[in-house]
């Protein structure tokens, strides 16, 4: 009997350390990048945030943000850092798979857009009209970069319905406004 109970600790115990392990790890995001421009965010705060580090040995000729440019050919790096807080434009001579690791983005959480353009992160897939709410009346335009789709009410064009995680999207607003991404 002593033995069935030596086992059965030991089982929950090793149980217990898979359990830790896999919280630990996190989770993992892949975007898939074609060769040219790209627009991305990520829904995953990355182990390992430097530029240098994710881009290492990966074909891409540069970074921009609504904060910085990262060219690595050009010595130019006023972007150093990944941050789940904003989308990315990125140019690449080939096409790849960027994948991250690390801590999901916690929801809910407030993004601010301004009057004039924005790149638009995104944390979880949902639709233009559930997002935005009452601010869409201030959207000139939202577009999709990767998929060349588009909402803009003055055209009365709305091929783009909802944005999803891995992508980033420019919006042009005619006002400032705070987008709250729900849980």
């Amino acid at each position: 009997m002593r033995t069935f109970f030596k086992s059965l600790l030991w089982i929950l115990l090793a149980a217990l350390l898979i359990c830790l392990w896999a919280a630990a790890s996190g989770q993992t995001q892949s975007i898939q990048l074609r060769a040219g421009w790209n627009l991305v965010s990520s829904n995953v705060i990355p182990e390992q945030t430097s530029l240098d580090s994710i881009f290492k040995d990966k074909p891409v000729q540069l970074i921009t943000s609504m904060s910085g440019v990262y060219w690595p050919a050009g010595n130019v790096r006023t972007l150093t850092d990944w941050s789940a807080n904003e989308a990315y434009k990125i140019k690449t001579y080939a096409g790849f798979e960027l994948t991250m690791t690390g801590q999901p983005v916690e929801l809910p959480k407030q993004t601010e857009i301004k009057a004039g353009v924005n790149y638009l992160p995104v944390y979880k897939l949902v639709s233009i009209q559930e997002l935005f709410r009452e601010n869409l009346q201030h959207v000139y335009f939202i577009f999709a970069q990767n998929e060349s789709m588009v909402y803009c009410p003055l055209l009365d064009l709305y091929d783009l319905r909802a944005v999803k995680p891995g992508n980033g999207y420019l919006i042009f607003s005619l006002q400032n406004f705070t987008i709250t991404w729900q849980q």
